[in-house]
C-alpha cells in the first residue's frame, strides 16, 4: 500500500510538472524561427532593414512579442535580430533628426539636437547589445540572420562613433 501511495504521489508531480511547462507558451525553436522568417517577408526586411521608421517600429513590436514567447536557440536568435533591428532603428532616426537641424544656428539645447544625441545613444546601446549576440551564435543559428549581419551591424557601429564624436565636439 505504501509502495502505491509513493507510485501516485511521483505521477501526479511528473504530472503537475508537466502541465506546469506546458502552460509556460514557450514556442519550439522550429516554429520561432519560422514566425521570424514570416515577419521578415511581411515587413520586407528579409534582406535588410527598411529605412521606413513605422515599417521598424511594427517589425520590432512583432519581434518583441515573439521573443516573449521564445526560448533555447531561438531566442538567441531572436535577442541578436532584436538588437541589431533597434540599433539601426535607432541610428536612422538620428540620421533623419539631424536632417533637421541647421548646423549653422545650432543650439546644443534645441529640441532637435537632443532627440537625435537620445537616438544616437540608444543605437550604441543596443549596437553593444547586439555585437555580442550575434557572436554567441553558434553557425546554426547565424544561418537565421541575413548574410553578413555582423559586419553590417560592425558597420553601424563606425556611423554611431562618428555622430557621437561629431556632437560631443559641438556640444
Amino acid at each position: 500500500m505504501n509502495a502505491l501511495r509513493k507510485s501516485i504521489a511521483v505521477f501526479a508531480l511528473l504530472g503537475m510538472l508537466a502541465l506546469m511547462l506546458g502552460c509556460t507558451g514557450l514556442s519550439s525553436d522550429k516554429d520561432s524561427l519560422s514566425q521570424l522568417a514570416a515577419l521578415e517577408n511581411k515587413y520586407g526586411v528579409k534582406d535588410s532593414f527598411s529605412p521606413n521608421a513605422e515599417t521598424m517600429n511594427d517589425y520590432i513590436s512583432s519581434l518583441s512579442l515573439l521573443r516573449g514567447k521564445s526560448g533555447g536557440s531561438a531566442a538567441k536568435v531572436l535577442d541578436a535580430e532584436l538588437y541589431s533591428a533597434e540599433a539601426f532603428y535607432y541610428l536612422n532616426n538620428a540620421l533623419a533628426g539631424s536632417a533637421m537641424i541647421d548646423f549653422q544656428k545650432m543650439g546644443c539645447s534645441s529640441k532637435e539636437v537632443r532627440g537625435a544625441i537620445s537616438s544616437i545613444s540608444l543605437a550604441e546601446n543596443y549596437y553593444n547589445k547586439a555585437i555580442p549576440a550575434i557572436n554567441a551564435l553558434s553557425g546554426d543559428e547565424k544561418n537565421y540572420l541575413r548574410q553578413n549581419q555582423l559586419e553590417t551591424i560592425q558597420g553601424y557601429g563606425s556611423k554611431i562613433t562618428q555622430i557621437k564624436a561629431f556632437f560631443a565636439q559641438k556640444c
